[in-house]
């Protein structure tokens, strides 16, 4: 963001002032930040001035859908992570990132705890659907870290609406279940096909067996063990293994 551009365009309002926050940067004025309604939404940015309290948080969250949040120091067991949502706790990391990683960073930190997920549970529906999944995975076992999967690449990522409209294997009978295939065309500029793109074709094929696809005779991301082995060549497709 150019601050030069950010203080033309609020000239209207008076001096604006722009401060390095995480995520990006804040605008002031007389020492009010600028923020966003969104939804019925307010969204401010963040600075190390102000980091949230956790008690006065849990006194404007419990009363609406019964969630608290505590602090811990960093990514904790998965048993012990689901325990506390199954009692509608939230663990929030109690660190914070330094400013070379304000863009990325490889685990959760307070910052990604607290305003990516912490907001969320405000919401009835979501409060229960985290409920009720850390009882699954309180019941679950040797199972858990299929639990853990399936959490990261959900409430981690973003919830799908639509999974099998998105190629997702949501049955048994999905082909998907069955299927591997490396990066192919056009990320890999070693393939000679776009394999994912044939992938679901060449598993419904051989329903019973497990299939690989490779774009080349590299095979990327072949697993071990007996399958149908898909190779893209110049002259088309080699099938091993039937």
């Amino acid at each position: 963001m150019d601050p030069e551009f950010i203080r033309d365009l609020f000239a209207p309002f008076g001096p604006v002032v722009v401060r390095r926050m995480f995520g990006g940067a804040g605008l002031f004025r007389e020492g009010l930040m600028f923020g966003l309604v969104f939804d019925g939404a307010l969204f401010l940015r963040v600075d190390a001035d102000s980091i949230p309290d956790f008690e006065s948080v849990n006194a404007r969250l419990e009363p609406l859908t019964g969630w608290r949040i505590v602090g811990v120091p960093g990514l904790i067991p998965d048993a012990v992570f689901y325990d506390h949502l199954a009692h509608r706790r939230f663990p929030v990391t109690v660190w914070i990132r330094s400013r070379a990683e304000l863009d990325y960073l490889v685990e959760p930190d307070l910052f990604h705890d607290f305003f990516g997920h912490v907001p969320l549970l405000s919401d009835p529906v979501f409060a229960d659907y985290m409920q009720a999944y850390g009882q699954r995975g309180v019941e679950a076992g040797s199972k858990i870290d299929l639990l853990a999967r399936l959490y990261w690449y959900t409430v981690e990522f973003g919830l799908i609406r639509d999974a099998a409209g998105l190629g997702y294997g949501v049955d048994a009978g999905s082909p998907w279940l069955r299927v591997t295939a490396c990066a192919g065309r056009p990320g890999c500029a070693s393939a000679l096909a776009d394999v994912q793109a044939d992938a679901a074709a060449f598993a419904a094929r051989w329903p019973e067996r497990i299939v690989h696809v490779s774009g080349c005779a590299r095979h990327c991301g072949r697993p071990v063990g007996p399958l149908v082995d898909v190779t893209a060549t110049s002259e088309g497709y080699q099938v091993a293994g039937i």
